[in-house]
């Protein structure tokens, strides 16, 4: 479904209209919905990073390293950072190993000081930290830094737009900004209809998304979230 298509869907289930449904408050209750979709895929996803499909590129970020600078920024869109590799002086990619600075028992400054590869990365703000810094020499500096992301989604916000996860569910969307409509205008027997069929779509999506890699098998890995 197109954002015109939802729109329309909208307009039949709560019998309104781009006359009593302002299209600002319409498209803004969509994209809201939109936001809370991708988190719940997010939160369901297992050995899957979702990202949207409506973007031609893929969700990882490439940047330059410098000599004996530590810290880069990251991507504004990013809500959570997967993963980080730098290049060494052969060419070959090498994993960084993620690390809080409250598993650091001595100065920060003083951690792994003598600049050489890196070999982990801790986050802070809305920078990277690479431990130890970058040595020109040992590294590749020339898009030597690659960082995977979950990154927000695109906002719908032209007729032909359309949201970046399974068609299937899409009705989601139209689903939720109808019961917004319902509970500003004091519609509550319509609302709690549209909130049930809202509700069983999101448990299908959630289920959708949870067993889409099954290939894997089932397992229960230890999780710290670093960024979002």
């Amino acid at each position: 479904m197109k954002l015109t298509d939802l729109e329309s869907d909208v307009f039949f289930l709560t019998n309104s209209s781009s006359a009593t449904y302002l299209d600002a408050d319409l498209v803004r209750n969509i994209n809201r919905h939109y936001d809370d979709v991708v988190t719940l895929i997010w939160d369901s996803v297992g050995d899957w990073s979702y990202d949207d499909s409506s973007k031609t590129d893929l969700p990882i970020a490439v940047a330059d390293l410098i000599d004996k600078v530590q810290d880069y920024s990251i991507p504004t869109t990013a809500r959570k950072v997967e993963r980080v590799e730098v290049k060494n002086k052969k060419g070959n990619w090498q994993l960084l190993q993620p690390i809080d600075k409250s598993q650091i028992n001595i100065g920060l400054d003083e951690y792994l000081k003598t600049p050489g590869i890196p070999v982990k990365y801790n986050l802070l703000g809305n920078s990277i930290f690479l431990y130890p810094k970058p040595d020109a020499n040992q590294i590749t500096t020339a898009s030597g830094l690659k960082i995977y992301i979950s990154r927000s989604v695109i906002p719908l916000s032209a007729s032909g737009d359309e949201p970046g996860f399974a068609t299937e569910f899409h009705r989601i969307l139209s689903l939720g900004a109808a019961q917004d409509f319902c509970i500003a205008n004091e519609l509550a027997s319509k609302e709690a209809d549209l909130r049930r069929e809202k509700e069983r779509l999101m448990i299908q999506l959630k289920t959708f998304y949870a067993q889409r890699h099954r290939g894997f098998g089932q397992k229960i890995i230890p999780h710290r979230e670093y960024y979002k």
